[in-house]
Parts: C-alpha cells; structure tokens; sequence
C-alpha cells in the first residue's frame, strides 16, 4: 500500500518485502507478483463470478442469455481489470469492507439488464476463497513451468501434494535444485509418506525421513547434537544467540530409515530429529519438523530464526555450488526443463577456444555435460534462447597433488615406486647402525670415476705445458 504522492519505485515508503523495489526480487519475481496482484485477484473474481452465472445456467437457475451477458462482461474485466473504475471500486470497500460487492456493481453495469443475474445466492466469502485458488492454482503453474529457475523452493505448512506435483518436485531435485519443508498444522503425514518418501508404486523419494505424527503439545528446546553438521557451524559457541533457547510447542516426529544416508543436523531434547537432510539426485532435501510460524514455535521471534532459515538455504543450495567448482578431468554441466529447444551449448575454455554440447533428454529435463576439462581455469557455458543463461564453472587443480600428509610403506612400494628395488630407511639412526664397508662398498664405483675425471684433468694440464715449451 502507498500513501498519497507515493510513486510506483519509491522504496523509501514500500512496507514490506515483496512491495520492496530493493528487495522484492530476492522473495519472488514479477511473474509471481503479477500473479497475486490485486489487479489478478480482482480479474479472477470476475472470472468467479461469470463461471458462477454458467454453472446456473446449466442448472436453470439463471436465464442462459444472462449467464453469456455476465461472461461476457466479465471476460472484459478479467482481460483488462485496469478498465475498472479503481478509485470508485476503492471508496466503495472502504464503507462496505471487501471489495466483492463494488465490483459486482461495476460488473453488472457492464452486464445491462442481465446484471441482476450477477452473484445470484452467492456470498463474498465464496467468491474471494474461490478467487485465491485460482491464484494459487496460476502460481503452481508457474513453478512447474520451470521449476529450475530456482535454485532453492521452500514449502511451509503444505496440506498434502498430487502425483504430479511430487513428480515436479523428484525431476527438480534429480536436476539439482533444494527443497526445504517447514511442516505445521496442515500437513497430511499420510500423504507425505505415500507421495514423498518413495512408498508409491512409482517409487518417487523427495522427502529425507518419514512422518510419525504430531507429538503431544508441550515445551520443548533443540538439541545441538555437539554442533557436529555444518548447519550449526555458526551457533558454535554462540549459546546466547537463542537457538537453544526457543520455545517449541509441536512438531511432528520424524523417522530416519536405519539403511538410510539421511542425517540429522539438529535434534530435540526428547531425542527426536529436528532438522533431516539428504542428498537426493543431484539435490538436497531438507525437513524441518516443526512450523515456519508462531503457530507452533515462537522461532520467528527469537534472533536466531534469520540465521538458521540463511543456514538452511545455504545447505540447500551447496550442492549446486560445488557442481560449478570440479577438478581437473572431471566434467561439468547442468540440467533445465526449457534446454530441450536448444540446438547446443556454447563453452568457452580457459583459452578462450568454444565447442558445442548437445543436450541429451533425461525425463522433463535436458541435460548437458562437457567433458574436455584437461586444463584448470575458468570455463563460460552459453545457453542461447529461449533460456539465454550464462554460467562459469571453475576446474581447479587436485590440490591432493600438493599434499605433504606422510605416506607409509606399503603405498610408496604399490602406487609410488611400484616394481622399483629400494631400501627404505625412515630413522636417521639406521644410518648410523650401517657398517662402513657397506657404504664403502657401494660408493666404491663412484670414487673410481673421480679419481679417473682428476687424473685426466692432471694429464690435460701436463700435456698443455709440454706442448707450450715447444712451440716456445
């Protein structure tokens, strides 16, 4: 919202994030906002209603003359909801409170004598609910038109997925994306453990553990589990930050299959999972068992809640970060949904010399992979449109080449001088201990080629002065 004189970028007076000209795109994106919108909410309002005024006409409860009348109105809205009078439709919510009403108004204008057919029995309540979905329903085709746009995808207090959002969600995390789940109040542990924990026939895995149940309401604090997973390397030694200390009413019980790679990287002081994580495909997973909100927890209140949320994403994404960090002769390369169109991928080596990748289809993904990878250095890969993405990878030297760790006998005999005959001696007493004839002996040899390079550089100079005189 803006006050009077406010103009559209005008970040000093945005309230919050994602009205933010500064930080909106770190929380979304234009499409996203455009999709929940208060023009897009009134345009599906609109759209509401003439589905509505259809739906009752089949059932002729409404003159089908005034259901084509009211679509037909409402397609113009919905079409272009800046034709609306706003500044009418404004005034008009502020005395009645919801906007439903002012633009049933404004939509049976438009409508003529059919107007009076308009949100026939229904309530505001109907319409608005109904009209949210419908925003949601958008959102969700935005990400799953290209999922691979983001990097991480956090899902707070989700009630239960389809198969073809879990489906969705297995090809991100194959690709290489990170998921984080705050569970909550709404979440169907039944349909998490048949949809993601890979118990459906087509055996699908995007969640790390299993659901067990909510726990008993109670007080609860986190365990630390000494500070052993990278997740809490920064609350090491920060006790006061708050970690420890935050309230927790509810979770739900999390399981860690026995045979599983899945670790725990917070606890709680039942001895339950708090935080699971797993790599899953060329991704990460992470759940964490209690909500994102106040509604269980009071963590968004605590300073520690940014931290550990930061943490999260860092882990989440750390995959990805090292796909783009390889070691000379390893290769290289990613996976997106849009690749597909894509005649090739452009690299550019260190020495600036380019080649071509062909994607190869793997499911709704196409992936590319470069392998010429012999030389360290910085290599560009260019994906022309419709993606038009540009991405650096980094081939670094083995720095294992460079290790001074002590190797013992047995690998200097089997991989360093394999099929060489040779003696170690790996205590400077030994020398001590050896006889002198051995070392007499065995240098023996080169003193005969000393003695034999002094006595020819004795006879050069005898010869040389002889020669002298005579000449002389």
């Amino acid at each position: 919202m803006r006050g009077e004189g406010e103009g559209e970028g005008d970040a000093n007076m945005a309230i919050g994030m994602l009205g933010s000209a500064i930080f909106a795109d770190m929380f979304g994106t234009p499409a996203m906002r455009a999709v929940f919108g208060e023009t897009a909410f009134l345009a599906r309002c609109a759209e509401v209603e003439a589905a509505l005024a259809r739906a009752q006409a089949r059932l002729g409860i409404v003159p089908a003359e005034a259901a084509t009348a009211i679509s037909e109105a409402a397609a113009a809205v919905a079409g272009r909801p800046e034709t609306l009078d706003l500044a009418r439709l404004k005034r008009d919510t502020e005395n009645v409170g919801y906007p439903i009403l002012p633009l049933v108004r404004q939509l049976a204008e438009r409508a003529g004598e059919a107007g009076r057919w308009l949100h026939w029995g229904a309530t505001t309540q109907d319409i608005m609910d109904t009209a949210v979905v419908l925003q949601i329903r958008a959102g969700l085709d935005l990400l799953e038109a290209d999922l691979g746009a983001y990097d991480c995808v956090f899902l707070a207090n989700v009630g239960q997925f389809t198969a073809s959002e879990v489906g969705v969600l297995a090809a991100y995390l194959r690709r290489g994306g990170g998921l984080v789940f705050f569970l909550g109040d709404q979440v169907q542990t039944d349909n998490y453990n048949r949809r993601l924990s890979g118990q459906s026939t087509d055996g699908l895995r995007v969640l790390p553990a299993t659901l067990a149940g909510v726990v008993p309401r109670g007080q609860y604090r986190f365990n630390p589990l000494g500070y052993q997973h990278p997740l809490l390397a920064p609350f090491r030694e920060q006790e006061q930050g708050g970690l420890l200390t935050t309230p927790i009413f509810d979770y739900i019980k999390l399981l860690v299959p026995g045979n599983s790679t899945a670790k725990v990287a917070l606890g709680f002081d039942t001895g339950d999972p708090a935080i699971v994580e797993d790599t899953i495909g060329r991704g990460r997973s992470i759940v964490v068992a209690t909500s994102a909100d106040t509604s269980w927890n009071t963590m968004p209140m605590w300073p520690s809640y940014l931290p550990i949320v930061q943490e999260l994403l860092n882990l989440a994404v750390r995959g990805q970060q090292a796909e783009h960090n390889v070691l000379v002769g390893q290769s290289f390369g990613d996976a997106m949904r849009s690749v597909a169109r894509l005649a090739s991928v452009q690299v550019r080596n260190p020495a600036g010399d380019a080649s071509s990748v062909r994607p190869v289809l793997d499911g709704d993904y196409s992936a590319w992979s470069y392998h010429d990878t012999s030389t360290s250095g910085t290599y560009a890969a260019t994906l022309p449109a419709p993606v038009a993405a540009h991405e650096l990878f980094a081939v670094n030297v083995d720095t294992v080449e460079s290790d001074l760790a002590k190797i013992d006998n047995a690998e200097l005999r089997d991989r360093v001088w394999n099929g060489v005959d040779y003696r170690l001696l790996d205590d400077f007493q030994d020398f001590d201990r050896e006889p002198s004839d051995t070392i007499v002996r065995r240098n023996s040899l080169h003193q005969f080629l000393l003695v034999g390079v002094l006595a020819l550089l004795l006879l050069e100079s005898l010869t040389a002065c002889y020669f002298g005189r005579r000449a002389a």
